[in-house]
């Protein structure tokens, strides 16, 4: 019994310190999971304070974005342009052309119809003013008709000019110019009607004094230049002369080439319309030739309005 109870005790004593040293090893875990848990608390405020300066840059952001449109919005404000930009532009004329025709101390201008049609590029030749050369080529057509008479006449011309685009706003620009132009007349003729029932006063008569038949000289514009021309053609001749021919007009022929002077200014809307008015005049003569001991010449003029499309 001694022996059995011994070594029931001994049983029981080994038990226990199993129970213990386990105890002390779960006492052991749950600290260092303490620990661990603290360390993480403590890590984290700090994680909080780092992100804070990124959400403060980003925050300021919108600031330098309004800070860098000021300067914009106060430029477009004073109508300046930051640098000139090379564009071109089609356009379509109404002229209101005449021809002024010149002998002696006396003129005198008769009106005729013109349209015209064309294409110019401007560049700019200053980095920091809106000044412009601006270069193009355009066809040209006049034409009238009077008496039982009908004139025609087409062209090629070459403007250059010197413009000025001042920017009022963004979408509004004055553009002054002033040039010269070369043109070239390509062809020029006049028909009459043999049957018609108009009386042709050819410009002179040998038996009146020259200067009390001026006015019958100037009556109309279309004949001035081609009087002896008209006069010569039989009924049974072409009923049309070639104003540019010597062997219709002698003396008297038109010239092919003139040059010329323009003016005028315009407005571009929104940098794609163009509207504007102007006035064109030759400075060379189209005709001259002599009658009774006198010079007669001639130059067209007009006046121009404009309707056109920038790109």
């Amino acid at each position: 019994m001694k022996k059995t109870m011994i070594l029931a005790l001994s049983a029981i004593m080994m038990a226990a310190g199993t129970v213990t040293v386990n105890a002390q090893e779960k006492v052991v875990t749950l600290d260092q999971l303490l620990k661990s848990q603290q360390q993480k608390q403590a890590q984290t405020p700090q994680k909080q304070e780092t992100a804070k300066p990124a959400t403060e840059t980003k925050a300021a952001k919108p600031a330098k974005k309004e800070t860098a449109q000021k300067p914009k919005a106060s430029a477009a404000a004073a109508g300046v342009l930051a640098a000139p930009v090379a564009f071109s532009s089609v356009y379509l004329q109404y002229n209101f052309e005449s021809q002024k025709v010149k002998s002696g101390s006396h003129s005198e201008s008769e009106s005729g119809n013109s349209v015209s049609a064309g294409y110019n590029y401007a560049f700019p030749i200053s980095s920091t003013l809106p000044l412009y050369v601006e270069a193009g080529i355009a066809a040209k057509y006049v034409w009238k008709s009077e008496d039982g008479q009908k004139f025609n006449m087409l062209s090629a011309k070459v403007p250059v000019n010197l413009l000025f685009s001042y920017p009022v706003n963004e979408s509004f620009a004055i553009e002054p110019f002033a040039g010269i132009y070369l043109r070239g007349n390509i062809f020029g003729k006049l028909k009459y009607d043999s049957d018609s029932d108009s009386d042709y006063d050819y410009g002179w008569d040998d038996d009146d004094d020259w200067d009390d038949d001026w006015d019958n000289m100037v009556d109309d514009w279309s004949r001035q230049s081609n009087s002896r021309a008209l006069a010569s053609k039989d009924d049974d001749d072409d009923d049309s002369i070639d104003l540019f021919s010597k062997d219709d007009m002698g003396d008297a022929a038109w010239k092919r080439i003139q040059l010329g002077m323009q003016f005028g200014v315009r407005a571009r809307i929104s940098n794609k319309f163009l509207v504007g008015i102007g006035y064109s005049m030759d400075l060379t003569n189209i005709s001259k030739y002599e009658v009774y001991h006198t010079d007669i010449s001639s130059k067209f003029h007009s006046f121009d309005i404009t309707l056109g499309y920038c790109f």
